[in-house]
C-alpha cells in the first residue's frame, strides 16, 4: 500500500481534471459522500446537531458539500466560515451558495467572537474542512481560539482529509483539531502513516486511475494483511525441512543465551525449517534442553553448517574470542545484524566488505546513533532521513525500531503500521530478528523480509496485547502470539470497499 506527498496528490488531482476530464466537482461530490457514509456506520445521527467548519479553499467546499448531504438527511447542520475570502476557491464558492438556497445557516468566525462558546455548546459532532492538505505553517490566532474551543467540547470529531493544524507531509503539529475520525480520499497522505493524532483513519475511494502512479520519491509503503497474504500460502505436499530454509544464529554469550534461544523460537513459529545456534562455549550446557528443536554448537564452530541466512548479535555481548573474517568470507548469503552485532560492525571487528551478501542491520534508536555517529535526539527528529543515509553508509537494508519502525534500502520506504507500546520489552527486537532471519531464509529478498517481518512482528505483539494487555506483554509472548498472527493473514478476504482502513 502507499501514502504519498501532498505535492503528488496535487498532482494525480490535476491529471484526472485536465486530462482525463473529470470535473472538480464531481471529486468534490465524491469525498463529500465517503465522509457522510463513514459517519454514519459509525454513529446515530438522529437528533445530532453538526457543526462545519468550513475553509475558503476545496477542502472547505468538502466541508459544505457534506453539510448539503447531511441536511438531505434530516440532519441539522450549520457552518462555520473561516478564512480569506479573497482567496474563496471557484468549487467553493459553488457548493456555498448551493448551501444558501437550501437554507442551510452560514456564520463567519468574526461573528462568533462573544458568544461562540454558547453556539458550539449546541454541537454534538463538529466537522473539520478548514485547511486539508493546504494546511501550511502555524495557525493564526483567530484559527488557534476556533480549534481550541472545539477540541475543548465533547462530541464526535471528524478531519476531512488531514486535521487542521497537522503538516499532511510530516504528521507533525503544535496545536491542531482533535479528531476521532479521519477521512482521506483516493491515497492516504504521508501524516496519515506518521502521525499517532489522528484518531481512525479511512481512505475513501474517489474517480482515480488506479494505474496513474506517483514518483517513486513521493512515495512511502505500509502493509496490510492482504498484502502481506502472498508470502503465506498453503504449503505443499511433497515438501521437508529443508525446503522452508536453515537460520544459523551467532549470539548466546553465556550470560544472555535466552536472547540467542528467542530469536531461533522465533524463527521456528515463522515458518523456517531449521535453526542452528552457535553461543559461547560456556553456554552450551544452560541452553541444551531449552529449546529442542533447535541445533546447539559453539561459536569456534560458526558456519561450520549451510545455512540460508545467518544472524548475528542476539545475546553476542563483547566478549567474541574468535576472528570472524574466514567464516564470512566463505559465506555469500544475507546477513541481519542487530544488538551487540551492530557495535562489532561500527568497530570493525566486522568489516562490511568481509559480507558478500545482502546486509540487514536492525537498530533501535540509540545503536542507530552510535553507527552513524548522530546523536539520539537528531535520530528521533529525521528517522526517515537517517535510515536511508544508513542505507547508502552501509549499503544494505535498514530496519530503525521502534512506534512505526521505519524500513528502506536507500530509495523505498516503508513504514511499520504494527506494533504497541507494550513490545518495548527485554527480547523483543531478538524475536524481531528471528522473524526476519526466517523469512528471507525461506526466500524473502532482504527488504521484502524486513519489511514482512516488521509488520508481523508488530502484528503478533497486537494480539498479544488485545488478550494480556500491554503491561504483562513479554518477548515470549510475541512469539506465542506468531501463529495467530499468521493465521489471521491467511484467513483475511479480499474485499473492495469504497471506505478502508489504514490499520485492519
Amino acid at each position: 500500500m502507499e501514502a504519498i506527498s501532498n505535492k503528488a496528490m496535487g498532482q494525480l488531482d490535476n491529471e484526472m481534471i485536465e486530462s482525463y476530464g473529470i470535473p472538480s466537482m464531481v471529486l468534490m461530490e465524491e469525498a463529500a459522500l465517503r465522509v457522510v457514509e463513514a459517519i454514519c456506520e459509525r454513529i446515530n445521527l438522529k437528533n445530532q446537531k453538526v457543526i462545519i467548519l468550513a475553509g475558503s479553499g476545496n477542502n472547505g467546499g468538502d466541508g459544505i458539500a457534506i453539510a448539503r448531504l447531511l441536511h438531505t438527511l434530516g440532519i441539522e447542520v450549520s457552518c462555520y466560515v473561516s478564512g480569506n475570502a479573497k482567496i474563496v476557491s471557484e468549487e467553493c464558492q459553488l457548493q456555498k451558495a448551493i448551501a444558501m438556497k437550501m437554507n442551510i445557516p452560514f456564520y463567519s468566525y468574526n461573528q462568533l467572537e462573544g458568544f461562540g462558546e454558547k453556539h458550539f455548546n449546541q454541537g454534538t459532532v463538529f466537522i473539520d474542512g478548514l485547511f486539508g492538505t493546504g494546511f501550511k505553517g502555524s495557525l493564526s490566532e483567530s484559527e488557534a481560539v476556533l480549534i481550541e474551543q472545539i477540541n475543548n467540547r465533547e462530541g464526535f470529531k471528524v478531519a476531512v482529509d488531514i486535521p487542521s493544524g497537522i503538516n499532511g507531509n510530516t504528521g507533525k503539529g503544535d496545536l491542531f483539531f482533535e479528531s476521532d475520525l479521519t477521512v482521506t480520499f483516493a491515497y492516504p497522505k504521508w501524516a496519515h502513516i506518521l502521525s499517532d493524532n489522528l484518531g481512525e483513519v479511512l481512505v475513501g475511494k474517489i474517480s482515480f486511475d488506479p494505474n496513474l502512479k506517483p514518483p517513486e520519491t513521493h512515495v512511502l509503503s505500509y502493509l496490510k494483511k492482504r498484502e502481506v497474504k502472498k508470502y503465506f500460502l498453503k504449503r505443499k505436499l511433497n515438501t521437508h525441512k529443508g525446503t522452508y530454509g536453515h537460520i544459523g544464529i551467532l549470539g548466546g554469550a553465556k550470560t544472555m543465551v535466552g536472547a540467542s534461544l528467542m530469536a531461533g523460537k522465533s524463527a521456528l513459529k515463522t515458518g523456517g525449517g531449521l535453526v542452528t545456534l552457535w553461543v559461547e562455549e560456556e553456554a552450551l550446557t544452560s541452553a541444551l534442553g531449552r529449546e529442542p528443536e533447535l541445533m546447539l554448537s559453539s561459536w569456534q564452530n560458526f558456519l561450520n553448517k549451510k545455512t540460508d541466512v545467518v544472524v548475528i548479535g542476539p545475546g553476542l555481548g563483547d566478549c567474541l574470542d574468535f576472528d570472524l573474517r574466514a567464516p564470512l568470507l566463505l559465506y555469500d548469503g544475507p546477513v541481519l545484524i542487530d544488538a551487540d552485532g551492530l557495535h562489532l560492525l561500527k568497530q570493525g571487528i566486522i568489516k562490511r566488505q568481509w559480507i558478500r551478501g545482502p546486509l540487514v542491520v536492525t537498530p533501535h534508536p540509540k545503536e542507530m546513533a552510535f553507527l552513524m555517529d548522530f546523536d539520539v535526539e537528531s535520530v528521533n527528529a529525521s528517522r526517515i532521513a537517517v535510515t536511508k543515509e544508513c542505507s547508502r553508509v552501509w549499503d544494505c537494508v535498514t530496519v530503525l525500531k521502534g512506534n512505526k519502525t521505519i524500513i528502506t534500502d536507500g530509495n523505498s520506504v516503508t513504514v511499520n503500521l504494527t506494533g504497541n507500546p507494550g513490545m518495548a520489552t527485554a527480547g523483543s527486537g531478538d524475536v524481531l530478528s528471528g522473524i526476519i532471519g526466517s523469512l528471507i531464509a525461506q526466500g524473502l529478498e532482504a527488504y521484502e523480509g524486513a519489511r514482512v517481518g516488521a509488520f508481523l512482528h508488530g502484528l503478533s505483539g497486537d494480539y498479544g496485547a488485545q488478550d494480556l494487555g500491554e503491561f504483562s506483554l513479554s518477548a515470549l509472548d510475541i512469539i506465542d502470539y506468531l501463529p495467530n498472527a499468521i493465521k489471521a493473514i491467511c484467513e483475511i478476504k479480499d474485499d473492495n470497499k469504497l471506505l478502508e482502513k489504514i490499520k485492519e
